[in-house]
């Protein structure tokens, strides 16, 4: 969860790429979470995270 958050805090310096693996691997760390996996289920809301 630190690393999800540090890589939000830090995106804005360095390399510009997308690591997806790690995005996806977070993703995943936070589907474990009832208030991610509410909005990542949402239809509305679910485009966002791809």
């Amino acid at each position: 969860m630190l690393d999800f958050l540090l890589g939000i805090f830090f995106a804005g310096f360095g390399d510009i790429s997308l690591n997806t693996r790690k995005i996806d691997r977070n993703i995943e760390m936070l589907k474990n979470h009832a208030w991610f996996k509410d909005i990542y289920e949402d239809e509305k809301y679910h485009r966002l995270f791809l």
